[in-house]
């Protein structure tokens, strides 16, 4: 099997993952950035398609890390208890990312021609940013039951 035929079956299952998140997101603002995520996870499996049949893809840019900040913003201390019961989901979802940018990274050098080269890269750097709206989505949700305020701990990040 080659190293597109895999991408292309880790970015469906991401999709259909990311996809079974937002049907059980408990508000509004978790489901649009699940709903964004497998919808990125659809583009990257239409470019990986496109360079399994050598041609260059089309390339569209994800704004999923920019649109979920601003929704963490409008989070509040309820919205992040509705959704501890969901942090070993997202963390699974970590895996996953990790997983697919392991994967692209090893296979870099394998790949022919620039072109490929280059647009398996911007994927990687996606999925890292998607990486990191995850990790975020984890502290966020995570905290409230982890959070421990005492002096002893000494010089504490802002909560």
């Amino acid at each position: 099997m080659d190293i597109f035929t895999i991408a292309i079956q880790l970015e469906q299952e991401g999709a259909k993952f990311y996809e079974e998140l937002a049907a059980h997101a408990t508000t509004e603002g978790l489901k649009t950035i699940f709903t964004m995520l497998a919808k990125d996870e659809k583009n990257h499996e239409k470019a990986f398609t496109s360079l399994k049949n050598k041609s260059v893809p089309a390339m569209v840019p994800s704004s999923v890390a920019d649109e979920a900040q601003a929704i963490f913003k409008q989070f509040d201390k309820e919205t992040y208890l509705k959704e501890a019961p969901q942090v070993s989901m997202y963390e699974k979802a970590l895996e996953i990312e990790q997983k697919s940018i392991d994967l692209y990274t090893s296979h870099l050098d394998d790949l022919d021609s620039d072109e490929a080269r280059s647009a398996v890269k911007r994927i990687i750097a996606e999925e890292k940013k998607h990486y990191e709206t995850l990790e975020e989505l984890v502290k966020l949700v995570s905290r409230p039951q982890r959070w421990v305020e005492d002096a002893e701990f000494g010089v504490r990040q802002d909560y």
